[in-house]
């Protein structure tokens, strides 16, 4: 790398990268969204149009509920200025969004009550030197929090249970910057642009469970009846990619989706205009088809495209992604495959929805009660920092606007967020690892069948690739005794097979695989 290019942050690649012209209506909202792709399918198994998932909905109950989750969503994903966001599939981030939004302005009037209580009990306390005021402090403290609790409450039982859940009734952001925010962040979901952080590119997707990679050789022609090798036709990579959507689309499943996505580093993207415009905003979600067809047949050591194969099903709870890539160079075929799963969220969204659907009964009532009385001495010492919150913010967002123009390697890309730190890595139910296997073998053998037809089509030789598919689907991955994800190789060898170890009779769920 020479010094200038060091100085400037710029690799010899992004640097000598042919530039396209940005003008300002390039950098206008509607420019980022110039070629978004149709609604995503239904996201029942059973094929029928849902207007929310699952995931969703527990998501928008724990905003009310658990106040951590709600504010960390406002903080990684709505305020971002910089980076890039990741949405997981399967999530319709508008409506947790508008949710967090509403359940973060009710704990900022709690802390601001509290905060004029807290104080008020101090002054009088100090004033008419009576203790008596302390006491009286807390137990009105007592009543804002039990007002919050049973405020969320009402609102989790009223609107949020699976009889009476509405994305299209959750609540309108107060603000205009909140609204165009979160216009964005629905258009940007969807995009075909992934700029990620850190290691994997895929990490966004879920659990790594494995996948396979391969050369053939496009020069070697297939034997015919004299024994002669005639010269194959090669195939480009949109022929096969075409050749395999088309066999996917002809299953017929109606939860599947099929896109082409590039990938790049959040560290590879500065130097990019087609990507990063502005180079003190957010990277692009949606790159020009013409750029996306460029890195299909060109892929570079920092941008590359791949197919992602996605099917969605247990209403979000259940999310299978293939990324499949073909890449022809010197008469030689480079295939690859990667297969990742995001599985239910963590039991506790799913304890916090215990109430939905049912009568508030006494019982809750005496509990909601006890955890005000127990929770609101901590609730009001905590409760003066919302009063330094926007300076706080403030500063936040200076300090980050001045790392990205100071820092020539600043990271832009999409940070692990509240959306992905709330998924388990344990299924819920038998029959979601049941599916994630019938999914997973269904599309991997037509991607491999596929393969092998298109390539015997143009005169290349399969013999090899043929052999090869078979050890492929007789080495796989297997869940766990009690429904923990364990990637690894059951079976090696051409005639391997596949050995399934049911769980015991009234097993229940076991210790997740963690860092799998």
């Amino acid at each position: 790398m020479s010094e200038e290019s060091r100085m400037s942050g710029q690799s010899p690649e992004t640097s000598t990268r042919e530039r396209l012209e940005i003008t300002e209506a390039d950098l206008s909202p509607a420019a980022r969204t110039v070629a978004p792709p149709p609604p995503a399918p239904g996201f029942g198994g059973d094929g029928a149009e849902e207007p929310w998932t699952e995931a969703t909905r527990l998501m928008c109950v724990a905003a009310y509920l658990d106040g951590k989750f709600a504010q960390e969503i406002l903080d990684e994903i709505v305020n971002e200025e910089h980076r890039a966001v990741h949405v997981p599939t399967g999530v319709d981030i508008a409506t947790v969004a508008r949710h967090c939004l509403a359940a973060g302005l009710q704990k900022v009037v709690r802390d601001l009550l509290l905060s004029a209580d807290l104080v008020l009990a101090i002054v009088l306390f100090l004033v008419k030197g009576s203790a008596s005021w302390l006491v009286y402090g807390y137990l009105l403290a007592a009543a804002i929090v039990l007002w919050d609790i049973a405020s969320s409450t009402f609102i989790v039982i009223r609107r949020l249970s699976p009889q009476r859940f509405s994305a299209q009734d959750a609540p309108a952001p107060s603000g205009t910057w909140q609204t165009r925010r979160i216009e964005q962040l629905a258009r940007d979901q969807r995009g075909n642009l992934t700029v990620y952080s850190g290691f994997s590119p895929f990490s966004g997707a879920g659990i790594d469970v494995g996948g396979w990679s391969f050369l053939i050789d496009l020069r070697k022609g297939r034997e015919d009846a004299l024994g002669e090798r005639p010269t194959p036709r090669q195939p480009t990579p949109r022929e096969l990619y075409n050749a395999v959507e088309g066999a996917l689309t002809a299953l017929g499943m109606p939860n599947l989706e099929i896109r082409d996505r590039l990938f790049v580093s959040g560290s590879d993207v500065r130097e990019d205009q087609r990507l990063l415009p502005n180079p003190m905003g957010p990277p692009l979600a949606w790159a020009d088809a013409g750029v996306v067809e460029h890195y299909l047949t060109s892929p570079t050591r920092q941008i590359r495209h791949y197919r992602c194969i996605e099917i969605v099903d247990w209403r979000g709870e259940l999310v299978v992604s293939l990324f499949l890539r073909f890449a022809v160079r010197n008469g030689r075929l480079f295939c690859e495959l990667n297969k990742l799963v995001l599985v239910p969220l963590k039991e506790e969204l799913h304890r916090l929805n215990h109430m939905g659907g049912r009568r508030v009964q006494f019982g809750d009532v005496l509990g909601m009660v006890g955890r005000a009385l127990i929770t609101t001495p901590g609730l009001s010492l905590q409760a003066p920092r919302v009063v330094l919150g926007p300076l706080r913010r403030h500063s936040e967002r200076s300090s980050s606007a001045r790392q990205v123009e100071n820092d020539p390697f600043f990271d832009f890309g999409a940070r692990t967020t509240a959306l992905d730190r709330v998924r388990s890595t344990r299924y819920r139910r038998y029959f979601q690892r049941l599916d994630k296997e019938m999914y997973d073998k269904v599309l991997e053998r037509t991607v491999l069948d596929v393969l092998v037809e298109t390539l015997d089509a143009h005169g290349v030789d399969t013999a090899e690739i043929a052999e090869r598919r078979t050890t492929i689907i007789n080495n796989g991955i297997m869940m766990g005794r009690e429904g923990a994800i364990n990637a690894g190789n059951m079976a090696v060898g051409e005639r391997a097979g596949i050995h399934i170890n049911l769980p015991r009779p009234g097993g229940s769920a076991g210790k997740g695989a963690e860092g799998q």
